[in-house]
């Protein structure tokens, strides 16, 4: 069993040209456009194909073997109503990245040009900076691949970026919206006998609007309900000064919002570079100078200012974007005025009121401009404050770095000096020690053998003798530990004196 009889598909709904891989491929884009054709709306006649493909005959609508798809779209629909097609922020094509040419099998069901498609698959991608227009004069698709330029269709699709204003508690209160606008204008007979039914006597307008606010929504709610009392489809066109003018109306609460961030920063890195002093009448005052240790420009202060700098580029490439949709958008009237769609009337008021959104435009860029040039300057300063204020205190710290070296040159000097005097004097110490150590010895021997010889000689008063040896001995060795430990005391004094002279 193939795709088409899975899902009860006639063989007719897909061209003969195109392979059974690209069935299942469209097969697939729908179903994903019928579960969120809720949020998602196309076309009159495509929304109403997808019920009955979705429905599979519960609603009494499934499509039979002998219909085929251009007859189903062409018996469904009757209506000759403008009609304007909503895609909300939270769905949108972006997502559905699929092959170029699935985009065009797509089209060819639901009327609508690959340059609108090709635009939705970089909708609110963060590195396409410029804003597409598209403008071109083609009949709807013939077998899903290619168009056949004619004289029976004229579409007209942009993308435009904006500011508002969000929910957040912390950060950057605004934000960068998108919004893309595809409006299909159908000017010959070709498309009312073959597309929309015999019946009608003209080809309705049919717009698709992306990520639209709610005010503008509303706005075009009321636009369509007027046209469709009136009957009178001709000034659909003026619709677009409407949308871009209300793009623009938040642009100037956001630039004044970067101009209030920028002053902030340069009032913080003045007051960096001040610092305070006292009058003679007690009163304090700024004065200008570099504040000695003071002075510290954090990299925090960079970061703001590098991202100040960031959405003061990405403001004024959007708001240059601007001059290529309004200038597209003239384009698109005059074509229609070749094809006597729509009056001169219609050309000039289109103009004057573009004209003017031109002029609000240019002013935009010009206090744009003026920021990021402000910025630049800030920045150049902010990096010569530090470079200069990096050097002085480069130079004071050698400074203080050489009169430490100089200061422990002459430390190290007398260090030397103090350990010499003391290695000599320990020397002598050791020598005062050693020379009473051996008289001591050399008197002790003696003594001794000073009391033999006595008692040899007379052996009859031997108790004198050595009565007189011992007082002889003892008396002359408390005299040598006497004399050594005076002239040990003497050589300590000596050097707590060098050692206090030298801490002076």
């Amino acid at each position: 069993m193939n795709q088409l009889e899975k899902w009860n598909i006639p063989p007719s709904w897909a061209p003969s040209s195109l392979a059974a891989a690209r069935h299942h491929e469209t097969l697939l884009m729908l179903q994903r456009l019928e579960r969120c054709r809720d949020r998602v709306f196309v076309s009159e006649p495509a929304r109403v194909a997808l019920e009955a493909f979705s429905s599979e005959g519960a609603s009494g609508q499934c499509l039979t073997t002998s219909e085929t798809f251009d007859e189903f779209l062409r018996g469904k629909n009757g209506s000759n109503e403008t009609v304007a097609f909503f895609i909300t922020a939270k769905t949108t094509w972006g997502r559905l990245r699929l092959s170029y040419p699935m985009f065009t099998t797509v089209a060819a069901a639901l009327f609508i040009p690959p340059a609108f498609f090709d635009l939705l698959t970089t909708f609110g991608h963060r590195a396409a900076e410029t804003d597409a227009v598209y403008q071109a004069s083609f009949s709807s698709f013939q077998d899903g691949t290619h168009a056949t330029e004619s004289r029976d269709r004229f579409d007209l699709c942009y993308n435009l970026r904006y500011v508002e204003l969000n929910e957040r508690s912390e950060g950057d209160p605004w934000s960068f919206r998108n919004f893309a606008v595809l409006h299909a204008c159908s000017l010959g007979s070709h498309v009312d006998a073959e597309t929309w039914g015999s019946e009608t006597k003209g080809c309705p307008d049919s717009w698709i609007l992306v990520s639209i606010p709610p005010p503008m929504r509303d706005y075009m709610q009321h636009m369509l309900r007027e046209s469709r009392e009136q009957e009178s489809k001709g000034h659909q066109i003026l619709w677009h000064a409407h949308l871009v003018g209300a793009m623009l109306g938040n642009w100037r609460s956001y630039l004044n919002f970067l101009d209030e961030t920028h002053q902030q920063i340069v009032d913080n890195v003045t007051l960096s570079t001040l610092r305070t002093r006292k009058t003679p009448s007690g009163k304090a005052v700024l004065s200008g100078g570099l504040v000695d240790g003071q002075l510290e420009l954090d990299v925090r202060k960079c970061q703001d200012l590098g991202y100040l700098h960031s959405r003061i580029q990405k403001a004024l490439c959007i708001l240059r974007s601007y001059g290529g949709v309004l200038g597209g958008i003239m384009c698109h009237a005059r074509g229609l005025r070749k094809q006597g769609r729509i009056s001169n009337d219609v050309v000039q008021a289109l103009s004057v009121a573009l004209n003017r959104h031109g002029d609000i435009v240019a002013g935009h860029i010009r206090h744009a401009e003026g920021l990021l040039a402000s910025s630049n300057f800030t920045a150049q300063s902010i990096f010569h404050l530090r470079e200069s204020h990096g050097s002085a205190r480069l130079e004071e710290k050698m400074e203080q770095l050489g009169k430490s070296l100089e200061a422990a040159g002459t430390l190290w000097e007398r260090m030397v000096a103090l350990n010499k005097q003391f290695t000599r004097d320990s020397g002598a110490t050791r020598m005062a020690a050693l020379v009473a150590l051996v008289y001591s010895s050399a008197g002790m021997v003696a003594s001794i053998f000073n009391s033999n010889l006595i008692q040899a000689s007379s052996p009859q008063n031997e108790f004198f003798v050595r009565g007189k040896e011992m007082v002889i001995f003892v008396s002359s060795a408390f005299s040598l530990v006497f004399l050594t430990m005076l002239y040990m005391w003497v050589s300590e004094r000596r050097e707590q004196r060098k050692l206090q002279n030298l801490k002076l």
